[in-house]
């Protein structure tokens, strides 16, 4: 847990251990923990183990990452996705991944897997893309100014038995501050997290 935050309680309740934590930042401005459905690959996943390698059958190399690479940004707070505004979070982000596409008659598709480096879990895990791009909306979410870089991606090929062939080279990524029209912050409230009824 950051430094930002105390512990006041810690209990378990139910087989699961809840946490109470009070944000210590002066303005919590550059705090936002994200909700459970808008992880940015911060908090905790359900995703299940990746299934081992498998020989895809496919001709030539696997797919190569064309977008984003090279550190490039990924803008936040942006009015053109489709999400509704939020007066403190902003409207959101959205992430285009493009890669280049495995010929094959074994070929079913693609995983795509995205991550902050540090995170233990993903943003994106997701193994039933038909094409050879992704696109990634999260409304009114964002990511903290103490987290931009650091991001990166990779990409394999899906099998029609339900193999997957070898990951691609990994694609660095970052995110630009997240800033409303008049300069100031995303932010939101730290979010207290407590069981009903409590």
């Amino acid at each position: 847990m950051s430094n930002r935050y105390s512990v006041s309680n810690r209990f378990l309740l139910n087989g699961t251990w809840m946490v109470v934590a009070v944000c210590l930042s002066a303005s919590c401005a550059d705090v936002f923990p994200p909700e459970p459905d808008q992880d940015a690959g911060l908090v905790e996943s359900d995703a299940e183990p990746d299934p081992p390698d498998q020989d895809t059958g496919t001709s030539g190399s696997g797919p190569i990452p064309i977008a984003p690479i090279d550190g490039a940004l990924v803008s936040q707070n942006d009015s053109t996705i489709g999400c509704e505004h939020h007066p403190q979070r902003g409207y959101g982000f959205q992430i285009q991944f493009v890669w280049s596409p495995v010929a094959g008659d074994t070929v079913a598709g693609y995983q795509v897997f995205a991550k902050k480096q540090t995170a233990e879990y993903p943003i994106i895990d997701e193994w039933t893309v038909t094409e050879p791009s992704l696109t990634y909306s999260s409304c009114n979410s964002f990511v903290i100014d103490r987290n931009l870089d650091g991001w990166e991606w990779k990409v394999r090929v899906a099998t029609d038995a339900g193999g997957f062939g070898p990951w691609s080279p990994t694609a660095e990524f970052a995110f630009a501050p997240c800033r409303h029209g008049d300069g100031t912050a995303c932010w939101a409230p730290p979010l207290l997290r407590l069981p009903l009824g409590w």
